[in-house]
Order: C-alpha cells, then structure tokens, then sequence
C-alpha cells in the first residue's frame, strides 16, 4: 500500500461529529480541549479563531485543522466574552447577538485509534490553516460538503463511508504544500520527499513481509549503503530496520485486533516463527500478542 494511505488507514479516524454554526452580531464560543483532530471551514462571512491568546482572522473559504488542541475560540472579536459551547443533538448550533453579518461554519470533530495514531500524529502539525486566497484546491471544500451530507443521513453503509471520507480529508489536508509553511525537520513525509529515500519507503510499505536488508534498500534507492543509511536516519529520523521495525508492529496490532491468526500475523509482518515474532511484539508493545487481541491494550 502508498506509505501515506497506510499510515492513515492504520491510524484509522472515526467517531466523526459534525456540526453547522451560524453566528451573528457580536459572539463569541469556546471550545473544550480535545484529544483527537478537530476542523473548522468558514462557509459564509468571517470570524477570529484565538487559542493561546493568539487570534487570527478566518475568511470565507479558509479551512482549519486542529491535532489535540486545547480550549480555543471562535468569535466575531477578540473583546467579545464567549460562552462555552454545549454539545446536544442539533446539527446547527445558532447566535443570534444582534445585528451584523452572518458568519456560518462547518466543522466537526473526529478520533484516532489510540494504539496507531502516534503514526499519523506525528505527519500533522498542531495547526492547519488551508487559506482560500491562496489557492486551497476545491477538492477540499467537495470533501467537507460530502463529509457533511453523510453525516447528516441516516444511509446504510454510514460508518464506512464516513471514515473513508475522513481518510480522503486527512490526505488532502497533509498533501497540502500550505500545511507545512514551516517544514519539520525529521519525518515520514521528509523521506517521501526525497526522491530517492521515496523509493526505499514504498518498497517497504509495499511487502513488509520481506525480509528487507539496509543493503537491499539502498540498493532500491540508488545508494551506497552507508550514504543511504545516514541520509534515511536523517532525513526520516530512525534507521531504516527501525522504521521497518515500527511499522511492522503497527500492522500486526491492527491485524490482531481484527482477528486473525498469530500465525498468520507473524508471517503476514514478516518473522519466521510464532516465538519470534512474539518476543518481538512483547518487547514494542509490553504484552505478549494474546493479551493484546484481546483489546485490553492501546499501547
């Protein structure tokens, strides 16, 4: 599988709850802190969103993205005392406080699985402003109106087509050349950025059941093996067998939380042996691969 649609896959978001603002006059609402991703998109009109006592306009069309945020606003002005918001079963919350402009918002908020989301975590920043005036592909705004649709619906096959719309969300978001104005310095998406190292990287999303050497991947890469070891460890972070190594954990927990064999997810993560593999995983994840199946773990 692509390294990115992997990683969100394993991470697999869920839980989506969506919500409509419409605000006018002089409002403002706070927020709760939040432990999973939460976004806003500025339907109609235009609001100040502040967190941390920093404020920044929002425009019609902008699009927000928060990764465990805390307490944060949104407000027709920074003066303006905000009420907490409370959540409830209505899809549209409204502040009528007087007379002025209507700002209306969609949004929502959704979860990670605990045991993987470090993986997808990592690949977002704490805040994703996607502006309209500069160029934020519509794309984005199709997904939001698709998102919101289903949410709102009661169809069969809801679950499952609102998580692959909160995957397709999170590609689009993360793809996004104005999500990272600012470029971390390690990561998966450093590597996929490289050329080279790219090669390496989908090679070993694509058949982590091979017994992958750092001769074998550089090779893929076009590389000396040590200039491809320092530049992987550089540029991703970890050693391409740690990389490998992690990855493979990630993918056998999603493997034994759905059930299969441990035969089968040892073979399927690329371990020789039953007993291999499960000294492997008891090390990474602090229980031995029964114990984890059986969902008593998030770790």
């Amino acid at each position: 599988m692509e390294p990115l649609a992997q990683i969100i896959s394993l991470a697999r978001p869920s839980g989506l709850v969506w919500k409509q603002l419409e605000a006018s006059g002089s409002w403002a609402i706070r927020f709760p802190a939040n432990n999973g991703v939460v976004f806003n998109y500025v339907m109609e009109g235009s609001c100040l969103f502040g967190i941390d006592g920093t404020y920044t306009r929002l425009e019609q069309g902008d699009f927000l993205m928060l990764v465990r945020p805390p307490v944060w606003t949104l407000g027709s002005e920074a003066s303006c005392e905000p009420i907490d918001y409370v959540p409830g079963h209505h899809a549209v919350t409204r502040l009528e406080q007087g007379v002025g402009p209507v700002t209306t918002t969609a949004g929502g908020r959704f979860v990670l699985e605990e045991m993987n989301s470090s993986l997808l975590f990592e690949l977002l920043p704490p805040q994703t402003l996607l502006r309209a005036s500069a160029g934020n592909p519509g794309l984005l705004g199709a997904i939001l109106d698709l998102l919101g649709r289903e949410a709102r619906s009661k169809r069969p096959g809801q679950s499952f087509a609102l998580e692959r719309l909160m995957e397709l969300l999170l590609v689009e978001v993360i793809r996004n050349p104005q999500a990272f104005a600012q470029p971390c310095d390690s990561g998966l998406l450093q590597g996929l950025a490289d050329p080279q190292l790219a090669k390496a990287i989908d090679a070993m999303h694509a058949d982590m059941a091979r017994r992958w050497s750092v001769a074998e991947l550089a090779s893929r890469a076009g590389m000396s093996r040590s200039g491809f070891a320092a530049h992987f460890s550089a540029a991703v972070g970890s050693t391409p067998i740690d990389y490998l190594a992690r990855l493979r954990m990630a993918l056998a927990k999603r493997a034994l939380r759905d059930g299969r064999r441990l035969a089968e997810v040892a073979e399927l993560v690329g371990y020789q042996s039953v007993s291999a593999f499960s000294t492997a995983f008891t090390k990474a994840a602090g229980c031995p691969p029964s114990v984890f199946a059986l969902g008593a773990v998030d770790r």
